[in-house]
């Protein structure tokens, strides 16, 4: 497999990668208006190798998307915020955001996974761990207590993951913080088990 990471600009994208059968690594600057990406990508597809390829989510990739996509590639999109928390330098560079993405991948820490979806969400099934997972292990650690969880969930989540989420809680809550252009925001879900808030009318 070849896994790529990309900082993607609406004009040119630095990208790190590493060919996990040959231990390759490498990183090129790619412009987008002289076809130079897309000849790139083009190149991996004739390799006939498995290509996953991680991103941040923008809304200014559609083409990019759209080529991935012809090309049978994986595309990951991942949490812009939680991407940015797991910087350790203060001052960022375009080559240290690619390999950092790629760092991720390789690590398995890369947010959402595969589990974006332009149209529909997240689906919170397929998070890279799984969330409901997560909270399937919570549940039985700690069978014996009362507990509270708080998930961080992206404003646009696929309703049926959703809803499986909050059926393993008794009750469960969720805020959503319109602070970014919509479809981009972030929030809280807040779940409990084996007991419920007492909410106090006014």
């Amino acid at each position: 497999m070849i896994i790529v990471g990309v900082d993607y600009h609406p004009s040119v994208q630095q990208v790190a990668f590493l060919d996990t059968e040959t231990g390759e690594t490498g990183e090129r600057r790619l412009s987008h208006s002289d076809g130079e990406a897309e000849r790139f990508y083009r190149d991996l597809q004739r390799r006939q190798v498995k290509v996953r390829v991680g991103i941040e989510a923008t809304g200014h990739a559609r083409w990019f998307e759209r080529l991935l996509a012809e090309l049978k590639f994986e595309l990951w999109i991942g949490d812009p915020a939680r991407i940015k928390a797991a910087r350790v330098r203060k001052q960022k560079t375009d080559r240290q955001d690619a390999q950092l993405l790629l760092r991720l991948l390789i690590e398995g820490r890369f947010p959402w996974g595969d589990a974006f979806h332009r149209t529909s969400g997240v689906d919170l099934r397929r998070t890279t761990p799984p969330i409901t997972e997560i909270v399937d292990f919570l549940l039985y650690r700690f069978s014996q207590n009362h507990l509270l969880c708080a998930i961080q969930v992206y404003e646009v989540v696929l309703p049926v993951s959703m809803a499986d989420l909050r059926a393993r809680f008794d009750w469960s809550t969720l805020r959503i913080f319109h602070l970014n252009t919509p479809r981009q925001n972030h929030g809280i879900l807040l779940g409990t088990k084996d007991w419920a808030p007492q909410v106090i009318a006014t």
